[in-house]
């Protein structure tokens, strides 16, 4: 590999990687835009801040990162650099497919970027292009500010090149093209790095860090913790609270669940054999929509307060095979 250190407008260090089997070996050590997102809780769906320490400590890569869309949009992306030169009359300077820039003091912070232009009042620029489904046009509206995974990306690639200001592109639906400036913030940045400092010491000590309530954390600890042993162990006064707290969301979700099937069997009931139903009107919806309200309050107080069981086990399915848990022996 190609691994010189090039002094380039920014006053950074880069990576030539020759293929993508080395862009993404140099890319586990160290953080990049979209694992920032992630670490942040505002990353894809498929994305977690244990997805990203996976993907370091083990090699595992990032679900987020060869997903459908994303690969369509690294396919369409010199169409997408043709449009924003288009839109704004920037020229887009080349960057290189496999190109990691370097934070220049921290030796673990990179950004690969999408292009990179020159603003005749923010100088060098780094651009981030996104192709948007035409069902997410709502999180690109005028007059809301650019959705947040994607603008935590921007800050995280300005902190590492210094610019003052980044552009965030999205072509919407393949035919409406959007651009946001964004600005440096300071204050965040700090913030950011702060907490990517925590995480980044989880890596390095391949010490898992604190898991969230998401399905790809999920999807993590499987991998992980598949195949058990047949031993048991003692688990912290923490997983007390844990396990009442699951077995009191799982009852509130079963009796939701009970309340949500009986409105919809009502539905159908009612609406027979016809193929629509109308509803009554507005006064009525309103009067409905508050007495929904009180009931679902009323069943979550009752269930809230209701007293934990003593003992109880519930099952996991593990990877080969299904895996007991027990609580307050």
């Amino acid at each position: 590999m190609s691994m010189d250190s090039v002094t380039t407008d920014f006053p950074v260090t880069i990576i030539e990687c020759k293929d993508r089997t080395e862009w993404i070996a140099e890319r586990r050590r160290r953080l990049q835009a979209s694992d920032t997102a992630a670490i942040l809780g505002v990353g894809y769906k498929n994305q977690s801040a244990l997805t990203v320490w996976e993907s370091k400590v083990s090699g595992t890569e990032d679900p987020a990162s060869n997903a459908k869309h994303l690969r369509i949009g690294k396919l369409i992306e010199p169409g997408l650099r043709a449009i924003f030169a288009d839109e704004t009359g920037l020229e887009c300077l080349p960057v290189g497919d496999f190109t990691i820039y370097c934070h220049p003091l921290i030796d673990w912070l990179g950004a690969t970027l999408d292009t990179k232009v020159v603003h005749p009042a923010f100088g060098l620029s780094p651009v981030e292009l996104k192709n948007v489904h035409f069902f997410n046009w709502h999180e690109w509206k005028a007059d809301s500010p650019p959705p947040l995974k994607f603008a935590v990306q921007v800050q995280h690639q300005l902190a590492v090149t210094g610019a003052s200001h980044g552009f965030l592109f999205g072509l919407i639906g393949g035919a409406e093209p959007i651009v946001r400036v964004v600005a440096r913030d300071e204050k965040f940045i700090d913030a950011m790095i702060i907490e990517l400092e925590k995480f980044w010491g989880y890596v390095q000590r391949q010490e898992m860090p604190p898991v969230d309530g998401s399905e790809a954390s999920a999807q993590v600890l499987k991998r992980t913790f598949g195949r058990d042993n047949g031993a048991s162990m003692m688990l912290p006064h923490d997983a007390v609270e844990w396990a009442v707290t699951r077995e009191t969301c799982a009852t509130l979700i079963k009796t939701l669940k009970e309340i949500q099937t009986t409105a919809e069997n009502n539905i159908k009931a009612k609406i027979g054999s016809c193929s629509f139903g109308d509803l009554p009107g507005r006064a009525d919806y309103a009067l409905a929509e508050k007495l929904v309200r009180k009931r679902i309050k009323k069943e979550v107080k009752r269930i809230g307060t209701s007293p934990a069981p003593l003992a109880y086990s519930w099952k996991q399915s593990g990877q080969d095979g299904p895996r007991t848990f027990r609580a307050c022996k």
